[in-house]
């Protein structure tokens, strides 16, 4: 399904002392079925502008459509907007609220009004997508690992089988071998169910390693938008506003100016350890 943002601005307490524009001027679409990382640093307005995307906040100026449907102005078609577009927040975690993993998945697709069958098979699935076994289901929210808490988050989006998933900072505070663990389910749920994703983060080599297209913001407006190789072409840009390209890439930088033959579009490990073996066979 996809999303379009036309001339998105949000002014946050207009016509007060407090004035302040968070969003100017924003225009993008994300395709049906696209990786997108949105990236800038603290304050750029990333959070502010994809909760604009399901509905939680009414821009100032503007249209987004969903699909066929325009979810913004007076005639503004908002009807289960949240079951369309799936919005997992920084620290999820914090979102749960039941006695157990089970009736916290299960209560989106109850507020959809399916059969207890269609809201059983939902719970499986959406464990079963973001790694959860479904031994845990009558287990406490609150009694699993951090990692597991953020897991259930995301299957309680998952079951209401959004048509787009976004991810507000899904792997904050969680160590480098649980935040790999929840990417690499985030990609297996974007294959398996052919869903478009929005990806926020700070992290260059995470948006690198996962996401087709990436969006930057600065202070509340579009700076780069395009391909991994059309964003990351623009370093001293980045740079200026404290984000940086994935280190690999500096590092396949400094090999070419040394005038090993390596190609010049390399954003992750993986890819530059290829071009390398290939250099040597």
């Amino acid at each position: 399904m996809n999303i379009s943002v036309e001339n998105l601005t949000y002014i946050y307490v207009p016509g007060t002392p407090f004035e302040k524009v968070a969003l100017e001027n924003i225009n993008f679409t994300v395709k049906s079925g696209e990786f997108v990382g949105l990236i800038g640093h603290s304050g750029s307005g990333k959070s502010t502008l994809v909760q604009h995307l399901n509905g939680l906040v009414k821009p100032t100026e503007g249209t987004i459509r969903v699909g066929d449907r325009i979810i913004t102005g007076k005639n503004a078609d908002t009807k289960g907007l949240c079951f369309t577009v799936g919005l997992v927040f920084q620290y999820p975690e914090q979102q749960l609220f039941a006695e157990t993993i089970y009736q916290d998945i299960a209560f989106g697709p109850s507020n959809m009004g399916l059969s207890e069958k269609e809201i059983d098979l939902r719970v499986r699935t959406a464990m079963e997508l973001v790694g959860l076994p479904f031994e845990l289901a009558e287990k406490s929210p609150f009694s699993v690992s951090g990692g597991q808490k953020r897991r259930v988050a995301i299957a309680g989006v998952l079951a209401m089988e959004p048509k787009v998933l976004i991810l507000d900072e899904p792997t904050a505070g969680l160590d480098p071998k649980g935040r790999e663990e929840i990417l690499r389910s985030i990609r297996n749920i974007h294959k398996q169910m052919n869903m478009s994703v929005i990806l926020v983060s700070h992290s260059m080599e995470d948006v690198a390693k996962y996401c087709d297209k990436l969006l930057v913001l600065n202070e509340g407006k579009v700076m780069l938008s395009g391909s991994l190789a059309e964003v990351f072409h623009h370093a001293e840009k980045l740079h200026k506003i404290g984000l940086s390209v994935p280190q690999v890439t500096l590092a396949v930088h400094k090999l070419r100016e040394k005038g090993i033959a390596i190609p010049e579009n390399i954003f992750t490990v993986s890819d530059a350890v290829s071009a390398i073996m290939n250099l040597r066979g």
